[in-house]
């Protein structure tokens, strides 16, 4: 999944401050797709951005 995400880009790392509610939530969702946490907050982070990145491109 991290080449079609990322196309091959320089990685950085990001500290992810949840609190312990949140970080619950995302560890059921994760389960529910058979990921990781960091693997399912990682799509998630990437999708979005990507969606933001596009539409400011197609301003």
């Amino acid at each position: 999944m991290r080449p079609k995400l990322f196309n091959g880009a320089k990685m950085r790392t990001v500290d992810v401050n949840l609190s312990e509610e949140l970080l619950e939530v995302l560890r059921e969702v994760a389960n529910r797709h058979a990921l990781t946490p960091a693997t399912y907050l990682r799509s998630l982070a990437v999708t979005h951005l990507n969606k933001i990145k596009a539409a400011k491109e197609g301003e």
